[in-house]
């Protein structure tokens, strides 16, 4: 009995059937008056697939492109009595360049790279890309995969 060849597929062909186990994500997750999806929503939604037809993504920020700028706002309050106030915020701005490279798993020679920006703004600048990188990847897999986002 002749054992069943596996199909070997190329990345792009892994990718498009990981795209197409993707289903609509509900953004159910709240913060600075937003509604969105949360990372691991997005994450659960293909890791299976990529697992399955072992593809990795390896995300990276390119060296020495690494921005951070502080900004402070002056912003105009009123109090509870219709008192104007001046209310100063100061953020810290970080950028950076980054590149989502794609590789397929059985063959290393395999891989898509796609470049990507990231940027983040808190009051401390490791938040600011920490949160910077949440975000971008997010939108990174649901722009790439297509993934609806829902209310």
């Amino acid at each position: 009995m002749a054992e069943k060849m596996e199909e070997k597929l190329s990345l792009v062909q892994k990718l498009s059937k990981i795209r197409a186990m993707s289903d609509v994500v509900s953004k159910d997750k709240k913060g600075y008056n937003y509604n969105y999806a949360d990372i691991t929503a997005i994450l659960a939604n293909i890791t299976a697939g990529m697992k399955k037809h072992k593809v990795s993504l390896i995300p990276s920020i390119i060296p020495g492109t690494t921005r951070i700028n502080q900004s402070v706002t002056v912003n105009t309050k009123f109090d509870k009595t219709g008192k104007s106030y001046d209310c100063t915020s100061t953020e810290m701005l970080v950028q950076a360049d980054m590149v989502f490279k794609w590789v397929n798993d059985e063959d290393p020679d395999d891989f898509i790279e796609v470049p990507w920006v990231v940027t983040g703004s808190q009051s401390d600048p490791s938040q600011a890309l920490g949160s910077g990188l949440t975000y971008c990847t997010r939108y990174f897999l649901c722009n790439y995969f297509q993934i609806a986002q829902s209310d």
